[in-house]
């Protein structure tokens, strides 16, 4: 009888171990998958400012060498400023 009560607690044990690491497991990927739609919607919030700052701009042609672009340059700062949390 106690040997069938302990056998019965070792497979309720590993059970449980099982089970709590397979949540923790599905927890973990559901985080990730969150960070993943997050990231794509500041990355659509920013190609959005892109598009909007470079409307007025005339379109860079492949064959220009310039080396000095500040507009661009600044364009970068400004990107790199933004907060994802509060998009601006």
């Amino acid at each position: 009888m106690k040997t069938a009560f302990l056998k019965t607690t070792n497979w309720l044990i590993i059970a449980l171990g099982i089970a709590v690491i397979i949540c923790s497991w599905h927890i973990d990927i559901f985080k990730q998958v969150n960070k993943i739609v997050e990231r794509e919607k500041f990355e659509a919030f920013l190609d959005a400012q892109i598009a909007s700052l470079l409307l007025d701009q005339e379109p860079i042609e492949p064959d220009d060498q310039s080396v000095d672009k500040p507009d661009m340059a600044a364009l970068q700062d400004y990107l790199m400023t933004i907060d994802p949390e509060l998009n601006r």
